[in-house]
Formats: structure tokens, sequence, C-alpha cells
């Protein structure tokens, strides 16, 4: 029977949640960003008055834009925990 060394598995495991964390904080970092641009951008037309009646539906449409990117951001942020419960179980299997 084969033994398993259970300090070079725990090494693995960690190695591999790290990995996924920064995975995920990229893409949440991404995504926060990409809203944030949108955001200034729409701030900067509006102060400058570049924002003429027919085109406000583009307005209304690009903030409807930043707050679904938050809201994906925030989900992005969620795996975060849920891969933390995952790693203590699979610390748990591997010992």
């Amino acid at each position: 029977m084969m033994e398993i060394d259970v300090a070079k598995s725990q090494a693995v495991v960690l190695q591999l949640y790290t990995w996924e964390r920064e995975r995920l904080l990229t893409l949440a970092k991404g995504v926060g960003g990409a809203a944030v641009t949108v955001l200034a951008a729409l701030i900067a037309d509006a102060t400058q008055g570049s924002v003429d009646s027919p085109s406000v539906w583009v307005v209304y449409l690009a903030g409807a834009l930043v707050a679904l990117l938050l809201v994906w951001g925030a989900f992005i942020l969620s795996g975060l925990r849920r891969l933390a419960e995952q790693y203590s179980l699979a610390l748990l299997v591997v010992s």
C-alpha cells in the first residue's frame, strides 16, 4: 500500500487554492475596474454637457451596465468564500 505524505499533499492543496484565489481576485478587480471606467466616462460626459436628450437612454443603459458589472464582481468575490470552505474540506480529506 502506498503511503501519502500529508505535508506534501497539504502544500499541493494550498498551492491550488492560492492559484484559484488569485484568479478570482484578478477577475473581480477587472470587472470592478470596468465598472469604474464606465462610471467615470458617464460623469465626464454629464459634466461637460455632451449628453443630448435623445441619447439619455444611453446614459441609463450605461448606468445599468455599471450596476451589472458591480453585481458580477460581487458574485465573483462570493466565490472566494466558497473556495475557502472547499479549501478547509480538502485539507481534512488529505490529512
